[in-house]
């Protein structure tokens, strides 16, 4: 627990609210998924690979638009 404890006191102000507000979001999604009935969609294996695969195809996709855009505005890492 100190470790979590040194490397939290690491963080600047601006992070540290960042981490908060996504563990927030988190719970806060967590207390909704399960207060609304179980696990939903989460315990169908179609859905679940639907997602997967949606995911596994956007993603590279999506990277490859960053890396694209940063070529064309002149960063010259390789």
């Amino acid at each position: 627990m100190d470790s979590l404890r040194q490397r939290w006191a690491t963080l600047s102000q601006g992070q540290q609210l960042f981490v908060g507000s996504m563990a927030a979001l988190l719970v806060g999604a967590l207390v909704v998924l399960l207060g609304s009935g179980g696990l939903g969609r989460l315990a169908d294996p179609a859905w679940i690979l639907a997602a997967a695969g949606i995911i596994l195809l956007a993603l590279p996709v999506h990277e490859f638009a960053h890396a694209f855009a940063a070529v064309h505005l002149g960063d010259p890492t390789p």
